[in-house]
């Protein structure tokens, strides 16, 4: 008689990857027993550098009059000459070669410290809550979410651009309000106001819903906490954008 044996099957990677986005409570199931985010990772990078070619040209058309609308009404630009302004113009209308280098390494740092950062939130809420998870189940699937919020956001934001062409984008301001979300539902909004809604995008609320599923299925939390620090996260990003689009005006 053959003796009768059992392994417990390995996550895939891929599958997990794919199922964030088609199944996300089949995925943080998977996450729960294998954290991998190696396939997440190389899926969301591949769509960053994707969406970052693909919006380059607007980027780098918008960025030439948001500095412009900056020394015009920031006061930290006041003391600069006439000559280090129109040095600082030049160097935004012909960046040097060595600037899309760095425009991909950011790509990487930006991914791995938003990554990073949506894990601590929610490990926090899983160790007030006594969840299930640990960073490890945590960082794995907050990898695996990036790859709609960050990847498919930045693909999709690219096409956009490319779609509607560099000179619609007046400021750096225009190309963040142009993907889908609240501040579609309020297009008289102007300022701050403006940026803050445009930070609560279609990915952005995806994201959201999917921290949530996280804390949930990954982390048994089934409590308030399972959607409110997601919901923190959510505005929090909004937040972070819209003062960092203050420093220019």
């Amino acid at each position: 008689m053959g003796l009768a044996t059992s392994e417990a099957p390995k996550g895939s990677g891929l599958k997990t990857a794919i199922d964030i986005l088609i199944a996300p409570k089949d995925a943080f199931e998977a996450l729960r027993a294998f954290p991998t985010w190696g396939w997440a990772l190389i899926a969301a990078l591949v769509l960053m550098v994707i969406g970052y070619f693909l919006a380059q040209p607007a980027a780098e058309h918008a960025s030439l009059g948001t500095l412009t609308h900056a020394f015009a009404t920031n006061p930290f630009y006041t003391n600069l000459s006439d000559d280090q302004k129109k040095q600082m113009l030049e160097r935004v209308a012909h960046p040097p070669a060595y600037q899309t280098s760095l425009g991909l390494i950011s790509l990487v740092l930006v991914l791995f410290v938003t990554t990073l950062l949506n894990a601590i939130i929610l490990l926090a809420a899983n160790a007030i809550a006594h969840g299930n998870a640990d960073f490890k189940r945590l960082f794995a699937g907050s990898m695996n979410i990036a790859l709609p919020t960050i990847g498919l956001y930045s693909v999709t934001l690219g096409v956009i651009c490319r779609v509607l062409g560099a000179e619609h984008f007046a400021t750096t301001a225009d190309v963040l309000r142009v993907t889908p979300g609240l501040a579609l539902l309020a297009p008289g909004a102007t300022g701050q106001l403006a940026t803050f809604l445009a930070g609560i995008h279609i990915f952005a609320l995806w994201g959201c819903g999917l921290n949530i599923a996280m804390m949930r299925v990954t982390a048994g939390v089934k409590n308030a906490l399972s959607w409110a620090f997601p919901s923190f996260i959510l505005i929090a990003g909004a937040a972070l954008q819209t003062a960092a689009s203050g420093f220019y005006g």
